[in-house]
């Protein structure tokens, strides 16, 4: 995370400077961090991302999960959308402009937008409960997902924290709906660790593209913990995390970490 972004994160509440709003807001698309959005004040939230080459004053966003939300979005008069950067949350009010068609200038694809205003002020909530491990491919663990009488799922885990995690899934296999409650497992690369073991359910789910392969699509899950078999040693794996991040989203290397853990092999 970039000095100047830390910095703004624990300087103030409130921004209402256009720069320092365009800072965090570019942070988040950089970063493609996933957006939850209440629509006036209901509370069943949706989930979508910001997206990139949007004009001047005005925010674009993916098609909302679930895709009731797309239609709830244009009759809403109150619309909050909201983010997390390390240990903070930030949150914004906007209005619906339209929704179109959209020319992607990097990949040259029509893709479906929302267009809302720009946000003239952000508000800073500090989330230390939910300080999240953002895991870069190479250091990556896999993450298997089931349920009763049903074929794995195979992904990747993205990010994690106390209460959830996010998880990078083919679209070419089954797919889970928001709300549904399946087993959750995570395989460390080396097969020396053992493997965490979860209950919980999908908060949500929504397509990015693959940043390796811009050509690929892929699902992206929210996943709730319920039910943690391997509670201490999730508290731990984060414990190590905290302090070796000091609150950001900086890549941290999991061998090392499974080694602070479990001792080295």
């Amino acid at each position: 995370m970039q000095e100047d972004v830390k910095k703004l994160l624990t300087s103030t509440d409130f921004l209402m400077d256009e720069n320092e709003i365009r800072l965090l807001i570019e942070e988040a698309i950089k970063r493609e961090i996933a957006l939850e959005i209440l629509l006036d004040d209901k509370p069943e939230g949706f989930r979508s991302h910001l997206l990139k080459n949007a004009e001047q004053g005005e925010l674009l966003i993916a098609p909302l999960a679930p895709a009731s939300g797309n239609i709830r979005i244009r009759q809403s008069r109150k619309i909050k959308l909201r983010f997390v950067l390390g240990i903070h949350a930030i949150e914004m009010s906007v209005t619906f402009q339209n929704s179109e068609t959209f020319l992607n200038m990097e990949t040259g694809q029509n893709i479906q937008v929302i267009r809302l205003t720009y946000p003239r002020a952000l508000h800073i909530v500090p989330q230390r409960r939910l300080l999240r491990l953002n895991v870069p491919e190479e250091n990556g663990c896999a993450v298997l997902l089931n349920r009763r009488k049903e074929a794995d799922i195979s992904g990747r885990l993205r990010d994690i924290h106390m209460e959830g995690m996010g998880i990078l899934v083919s679209t070419d296999q089954l797919t889970f709906d928001r709300g549904d409650r399946v087993h959750a497992e995570i395989q460390f690369l080396d097969k020396s660790y053992p493997n965490l073991h979860f209950f919980g359910t999908i908060c949500y789910r929504f397509p990015v593209r693959d940043r390796d392969n811009t050509e690929r699509m892929l699902h992206r899950y929210g996943y709730r913990f319920t039910d943690i078999d391997e509670y201490l040693l999730l508290q731990k794996f984060l414990d190590i995390l905290r302090g070796k991040q000091s609150g950001t989203r900086d890549v941290v290397d999991i061998q090392k970490m499974m080694e602070e853990i479990f001792g080295s092999k």
